[in-house]
């Protein structure tokens, strides 16, 4: 079974069987109501006839659900399961990039990479409606310009407490002695020549490196990352950090983060009556809907406060 799939709402879901019943029923409710989503220019020969490529979105609350991949008869209305995974929407209308696809090896979808965006650039996802990317994909080259929404599961995390800047101003103020984004720590150049006692010595407001700068601005620079590794060694960092995105393990689109919650919205699984969250995060000007089970979320969640874990990235390719 997929790792994420009690994100969704399907933690009591324990057996193989079980969920092959979901995706049965899935599958034949779909066909009947005629909601398979299929590519008429990609298809299969089976024993019975020609099928497309298919896709099906079983939904099992508000905005969330199964996506269920695999090949679709519109002849025989039969559909052939090949692979699924736990969906959940994002919001908004989307930010525009060019997306770069990959094969996901040994499963029937694909990977997608953002390029072309400030806060995106590079971020690597599981694209949601991989079909859509087949439908307007011209064989030659995997890049597509389009606009992307992010979304997220997860299977484990805890709320923290906000920055102090968060409770002055809506707008973070990146300085050393309030908090640091970490997504700029690798734009600040090291100047290993310059004087360490005229770096300390600066009382100057300090900011964070964004092009070029005179020397006096350089020690500004280092004079900031000196204080941090002050800071550090007396405070928790995430006192300091006011958020991150980084990848967390070898799966290309698992992410560790920590996210300013900017709204929030609790929902219920159909089946299996689980209650989840649905949290609207901000990390890094990364703006993306997050879901995860009750259970699975150590603390209370409230508008401010901040997600800290390990997410499973989508997005949704909107053309």
């Amino acid at each position: 079974m997929h790792k994420f799939l009690r994100a969704i709402g399907l933690a009591s879901i324990d057996s193989g069987r079980s969920i092959d019943e979901i995706i049965e029923y899935a599958t034949h409710d779909a066909v009947r109501g005629e909601s398979v989503v299929y590519n008429t220019r990609s298809s299969e020969v089976f024993e019975d006839g020609m099928y497309y490529r298919a896709q099906i979105y079983h939904p099992m609350c508000k905005g969330a659900g199964i996506a269920i991949r695999g090949f679709y008869s519109p002849y025989t209305d039969r559909f052939i399961t090949s692979y699924y995974f736990p969906y959940v929407d994002g919001v908004g209308n989307g930010e525009a990039a060019t997306v770069y696809a990959e094969p996901d090896v040994g499963h029937d979808g694909y990977f997608g990479q953002a390029t072309g965006h400030d806060a995106l650039e590079d971020a690597i996802f599981y694209i949601k409606n991989s079909i859509d990317y087949e439908i307007h994909s011209s064989g030659e080259t995997s890049a597509q310009d389009c606009r992307i929404k992010l979304s997220a599961l997860s299977v484990g995390g805890k709320i923290i407490l906000g920055t102090f800047a968060d409770k002055k101003s809506s707008h973070t103020s990146h300085t050393p002695e309030n908090l640091v984004n970490l997504h700029n720590i690798d734009k600040i150049p090291s100047f290993m020549e310059l004087n360490p006692d005229e770096l300390l010595d600066t009382d100057d407001d300090i900011v964070p490196y964004s092009g070029e700068k005179s020397e006096p601005d350089f020690a500004k620079d280092i004079g900031m990352i000196a204080r941090l590794f002050d800071r550090i060694s007396k405070e928790d960092v995430f006192s300091i950090v006011d958020s991150s995105f980084y990848p967390d393990g070898l799966e290309s689109n698992v992410y560790y983060v920590v996210g300013n919650i900017l709204s929030l919205d609790s929902r219920v699984n159909t089946l299996t009556g689980e209650e989840i969250y649905v949290m609207n995060l901000e990390c890094n000007d990364i703006c993306f809907n997050l879901m995860i089970n009750k259970e699975d979320l150590y603390g209370e969640p409230e508008v401010g406060r901040r997600f800290l874990g390990s997410i499973w990235l989508l997005g949704e390719l909107i053309y």
